[in-house]
């Protein structure tokens, strides 16, 4: 998590998915929790999530997430504003799922 000016980012290691797709694929049958902390050290993190403070009186964020499509490579919107507690309940859960990336959005030019 990094806090600088009005974001708050949240980085999700690159080994996260990469050991699902092992275990799914059958490469890695049962990670032992070393082996993930190993792949933890040694991989590298990528902003995925971030909470942009966009009313300072009122304490209102906006929660976005990166795009990773190609030529698309920004942060996209998701709905509305809210209170920081609310949002982070709302989207922290959804990281490292799809859903996260089939949350409501709008793209943010």
């Amino acid at each position: 998590m990094d806090c600088q000016k009005q974001y708050v980012t949240i980085f999700e290691s690159a080994a996260v998915g990469t050991a699902k797709e092992m275990r799914n694929t059958g490469w890695l049958r049962n990670p032992s929790p070393d082996q993930l902390a190993q792949m933890a050290r040694q991989s590298h993190f990528l902003p995925v999530l971030r909470f942009e403070l966009v009313d300072k009186k009122k304490r209102q964020f906006r929660a976005q997430r990166f795009c990773f499509m190609g030529r698309i490579e920004t942060w996209i919107s998701l709905g509305d504003r809210g209170k920081l507690h609310a949002l982070a309940s709302q989207y922290i859960p959804l990281l490292g799922t799809d859903e996260l990336y089939q949350a409501p959005y709008g793209f943010m030019g």
